[in-house]
Protein backbone atom coordinates (compact mmCIF):
# COMPACT_ATOMS: atom_id res chain seq x y z
CA UNK A 1 0.00 0.00 0.00
CA UNK A 2 1.41 3.39 -1.01
CA UNK A 3 0.79 6.65 0.98
CA UNK A 4 1.62 10.51 0.32
CA UNK A 5 0.87 12.64 3.46
CA UNK A 6 1.07 16.32 4.45
CA UNK A 7 0.48 16.26 7.99
CA UNK A 8 0.83 19.50 10.26
CA UNK A 9 -0.31 20.08 13.51
CA UNK A 10 -0.36 23.98 14.73
CA UNK A 11 -1.64 25.41 18.11
CA UNK A 12 -4.33 27.90 17.99
CA UNK A 13 -1.74 31.06 18.51
CA UNK A 14 -0.03 29.53 14.98
CA UNK A 15 -3.34 28.98 13.15
CA UNK A 16 -4.35 32.91 13.97
CA UNK A 17 -0.87 33.63 11.97
CA UNK A 18 -2.39 31.94 9.26
CA UNK A 19 -4.66 34.73 8.02
CA UNK A 20 -1.69 37.21 8.56
CA UNK A 21 0.21 34.72 6.13
CA UNK A 22 -2.85 34.68 3.63
CA UNK A 23 -3.48 38.19 3.84
CA UNK A 24 -0.24 39.09 3.12
CA UNK A 25 -0.66 37.27 -0.67
CA UNK A 26 1.36 34.31 0.41
CA UNK A 27 0.75 30.51 -1.81
CA UNK A 28 -2.37 29.06 0.17
CA UNK A 29 -1.50 26.29 -2.31
CA UNK A 30 1.37 24.39 -1.06
CA UNK A 31 1.53 23.73 2.49
CA UNK A 32 5.01 23.83 3.28
CA UNK A 33 5.42 27.25 2.19
CA UNK A 34 3.89 28.72 5.17
CA UNK A 35 6.24 26.71 7.47
CA UNK A 36 8.80 28.40 5.17
CA UNK A 37 7.27 31.58 5.85
CA UNK A 38 6.49 30.51 9.79
CA UNK A 39 9.99 29.52 10.79
CA UNK A 40 11.66 32.96 10.57
CA UNK A 41 8.69 34.26 12.77
CA UNK A 42 8.12 31.41 15.80
CA UNK A 43 9.88 28.14 16.95
CA UNK A 44 9.35 25.06 14.79
CA UNK A 45 9.41 21.30 15.60
CA UNK A 46 9.47 18.67 12.99
CA UNK A 47 8.99 14.72 13.27
CA UNK A 48 11.01 12.72 11.03
CA UNK A 49 8.85 9.96 9.43
CA UNK A 50 11.33 7.04 8.64
CA UNK A 51 11.07 5.06 5.41
CA UNK A 52 11.74 6.29 1.46
CA UNK A 53 9.48 9.07 0.40
CA UNK A 54 9.03 10.71 -2.81
CA UNK A 55 8.02 14.08 -3.00
CA UNK A 56 5.70 14.36 -5.48
CA UNK A 57 4.84 18.57 -5.88
CA UNK A 58 5.16 18.39 -9.44
CA UNK A 59 4.22 17.10 -12.56
CA UNK A 60 8.02 16.05 -13.50
CA UNK A 61 8.12 14.30 -10.08
CA UNK A 62 4.90 12.31 -10.16
CA UNK A 63 6.32 10.84 -13.74
CA UNK A 64 9.53 10.05 -11.60
CA UNK A 65 7.85 8.57 -8.64
CA UNK A 66 5.55 6.47 -11.19
CA UNK A 67 8.61 5.14 -12.89
CA UNK A 68 10.40 4.66 -9.41
CA UNK A 69 7.23 2.36 -8.14
CA UNK A 70 6.24 1.01 -11.47
CA UNK A 71 9.91 -0.94 -11.60
CA UNK A 72 9.00 -2.46 -7.87
CA UNK A 73 6.16 -4.16 -9.50
CA UNK A 74 8.10 -5.82 -12.70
Amino acid sequence: TLAAIALYYYSPAVLSLLTTYLAAGNNPDQPGRFVQWLYTRKPVKTFQVKGKWLDIGSKETLENADKILGSLNS
